[in-house]
């Protein structure tokens, strides 16, 4: 299956099953959430729970969504980014 851009919204899909609708769709709910540390794709204040013994350990969640900042530590900052995030609405 390939995607394909299109100005007409009339035949962009054209030739799209309903499946293949399905897992459009499916694969932009499972669209990964950074600062997600429980890994259950949401960003709610469990992952403040999960984020504060990541940074006691040093250790990195499974689905590694933990480091908000990219820099590969887990600290504080990624605990004030997830924080700012879950207020933020997830932006």
């Amino acid at each position: 299956m390939t995607a394909t851009f299109c100005d007409d919204p009339d035949t962009a899909f054209r030739g799209f099953s309903q499946i293949d609708w399905m897992e459009i769709t499916l694969g932009l709910l499972d669209m990964p959430v950074i600062g997600d540390a429980n890994c259950d794709r949401g960003l709610t204040a469990a992952d403040l729970a999960a984020v504060i013994p990541l940074i006691a350990t040093g250790e990195r969640s499974i689905c590694e969504l933990d480091d908000t900042d990219g820099d590969g530590v887990i600290d504080g900052r990624d605990l004030d980014n997830v924080i700012a995030a879950i207020f933020a609405g997830g932006a």
